[in-house]
């Protein structure tokens, strides 16, 4: 838990006629003028840096792995690391950083050994057990992250270091004896030389036996200048009802305040003549219960940047309202090329469906994910974070979470502050996550969806910058892609010799669990089982369910939703590998060729028209994508895909990912 206090020094040099110094590590308050009126928060000036440079737009590529370790000894079944054993949990080629490590465990567990290998080191240059690793980044003397590492609730562990690499990265995790059950996401990027000829390591030979990491050269706070924090002009106007204000620029609004919030009263904000909103918010979510760096007590810190104007507008509001909003203003001599405009975008359902992700944002452009809060979410367990940039490119990428509560850096519903990137109350009243350590950029389009179960009215309030001032973003139908019948999942019986594994040999054999789709054609019921840990689950599916792909991407995580409430189990991730169906027409107007480019997660099998077209028994790290030549018929063409659900890079999600590319006639 990450503790923000207040210390002043104050020197008096009477002969340079100087009153005050603020050294860097000094707190600076960012509050409002007006102190006394308002609640105060003491935020430190590296933190302060994180906002400096957050409308920067940026270029890499983000990833993200997610496992979740131990779930079979849950299932009484063999351990999947044995003790001393290993786990690669990261293994990339390419120049980048790794940005965020985040782990929790269930009780019993003692701390387990994680290996760093950079640029094919053939011994690791980082070693140790993880939490002493998180307390070496804690106090680590650095310039790249306000906060090295973190410890909050319900043993959750944060380490933030950027570890840089030129050529590789591998990250081996070494199973102690009372390894159980192990919740572990890494965020990382790729296609990124900001750090290049920088290294992190472990230095030797610590008296006090305590692990002690420094970046080469070197990148501590002495060796560098401080934090010069931008010169603001602060702003005020009181009135009653709806107003519009316009503020003329090139300007970057670095503090929005409002002396109230209510549900119902809308925040609208349009930059440099647009007249779409960049910002679409309800005032109450917006600013919710947050304390932290960017929203705090109904403060907002986001900085705002433009070339010619800004209106900020209040509706909804009655005639009778006071209203008190205050702007710390700096001016700028120009809007450069590689900034983005802010945007904000308030987002609920009122009643979510299982087996539908609930969206927070789907927008398309260029630009950068920063985070997002969400609202009555409930028990999201199985559910939680996934983001699919660029799906209409050659290459798109897929960013899956563990559970909801994870997203958040937290716990097992833990709740507090992780100071400046993450802040939860509980469930419905509220959580806030920031990607100060690695934003996600998107060039061509960004969908984030959140996994919710059903009968709930979730709310979120997504941010994000963009090269555009204009509202790009589209709504749930309007961002709905093609139209599935999905089926499953069903437990895969044909297992090698260890108990755990499935065997690839034979995919037919794999799949042979899965019913004849022309029973369900023909509105005949199925009865199967399915095992959530060591609970076997029997009943009735009833055919087909119905569900929409968001732009070219289904989730088959969610297909799971149809079937729990009739098999009496509940919307779970599982630990048995797992089969399912989904079956989509493509329709075409005379008989011509294809390239269907396709990605997934998990051994699969394609069939169109009944005819198999593509096999794929490999178990990979996470999506990939491949072009597949398809010959289509004139009218319906029926595509079938047989899909696995097994643990990789993407801890036990599957999905699929399908677009219909260039066509030649035959």
């Amino acid at each position: 838990m990450i503790q923000v206090h207040l210390r002043k020094y104050l020197s008096i040099l009477s002969i340079l006629g100087v009153l005050l110094i603020i050294t860097l590590t000094c707190d600076i308050n960012i509050g409002y003028s007006d102190r006394g009126k308002q609640g105060q928060r003491f935020i430190s000036a590296e933190m302060q840096k994180e906002l400096l440079k957050l409308h920067h737009l940026q270029h890499y590529k983000a990833h993200k792995n997610s496992f979740v370790l131990g779930l079979e000894t849950i299932c009484n079944r063999p351990r999947a690391i044995p003790e001393n054993g290993r786990k690669t949990i990261l293994d990339i080629k390419g120049t980048g950083s790794l940005r965020h490590i985040w782990e929790t465990h269930g009780p019993g567990n003692s701390p387990f050994i994680l290996e760093f290998f950079v640029d094919g080191e053939k011994e690791p240059s980082i070693s140790g057990p993880f939490d002493q690793i998180v307390e070496a980044a804690k106090v680590c003397s650095q310039t790249f992250t306000a906060v090295g590492g973190t410890t909050v609730d319900y043993d959750s562990y944060n380490f933030y270091l950027p570890v840089p690499f030129e050529k590789s990265m591998k990250i081996d995790l070494v199973a102690n004896p009372k390894i159980g059950l192990v919740f572990l996401q890494l965020d990382y990027r790729l296609e990124d030389e900001s750090m290049k000829g920088i290294r992190l390591v472990q230095e030797d030979n610590n008296e006090d036996g305590k692990i002690k990491l420094a970046y080469e050269p070197d990148q501590s706070l002495e060796s560098h200048p401080r934090v010069t924090l931008p010169k603001t002009k602060t702003k005020s106007w009181r009135f009653s009802g709806d107003r519009t204000i316009r503020i003329d620029g090139p300007a970057i609004i670095r503090r929005l305040a409002i002396n109230a919030k209510r549900e119902g009263v809308k925040l609208l904000i349009r930059f440099d003549g647009e007249e779409s909103e960049a910002v679409s918010v309800d005032l109450a979510d917006f600013f919710g219960p947050f304390r932290g760096i960017v929203l705090n007590n109904n403060q907002c810190y986001f900085p705002m940047p433009f070339g010619k104007s800004a209106e900020i507008e209040i509706l909804g509001s009655s005639p009778n309202e006071e209203w008190h909003l205050e702007l710390d203003i700096e001016n700028i001599n120009r809007f450069e090329t590689d900034w983005g405009y802010f945007h904000a975008l308030h987002t609920r359902v009122d009643s979510s469906v299982a087996y539908l992700p609930f969206q927070v944002l789907s927008t398309r452009g260029s630009g950068k994910w920063i985070g997002m809060t969400v609202y009555d979410t409930h028990h999201d367990h199985g559910g939680g974070d996934f983001a699919v940039i660029d799906a209409n490119t050659p290459q798109p990428s897929f960013l899956h979470g563990i559970n909801g509560e994870d997203y958040f850096s937290f716990a097992f519903f833990g709740k507090g502050e992780n100071f400046p990137y993450s802040e939860a109350f509980d469930n419905d009243e509220g959580r806030m996550r920031v990607h100060f350590e690695n934003p996600y950029p998107f060039e061509e389009s960004i969908t984030i969806n959140w996994g919710v179960t059903g009968g709930l009215s979730p709310r979120s309030v997504a941010f994000w910058y963009q090269d555009s001032p204009a509202d790009l973003s589209m709504t749930e139908m309007e961002a709905r892609g093609r139209e599935w019948s999905v089926f499953g999942p069903l437990t895969v019986k044909f297992l090698t010799g260890d108990g755990n594994t499935p065997d690839l040999s034979d995919l037919d054999r794999v799949f042979e669990v899965l019913p004849d789709p022309k029973t369900f054609d023909a509105g005949m019921p199925v009865e199967a089982e399915h095992i959530i840990f060591n609970k076997e689950l029997k009943g009735t599916y009833h055919g087909w369910a119905r569900q929409f792909a968001s732009g070219p991407h289904l989730n088959l995580m969610y297909a799971y939703g149809h079937v729990m409430p009739e098999l009496g189990g509940s919307h779970h991730m599982g630990y048995y590998a797992r089969c399912l169906l989904a079956r989509t027409i493509i329709s075409s107007d005379k008989e011509k060729s294809v390239t269907l480019q396709l990605s997934f997660d998990d051994p699969l099998q394609v069939f169109l028209n009944d005819k198999k077209i593509y096999s794929n028994a490999e178990l990979s790290d996470g999506y990939v994508t491949q072009n597949i030549e398809a010959d289509l018929i004139k009218g319906e063409n029926s595509l079938l895909v047989k899909m696995m659900d097994t643990p990789n890079n993407n801890t036990m999600w599957a999905g699929i990912s399908l677009r219909v590319l260039e066509s030649k006639e035959k």
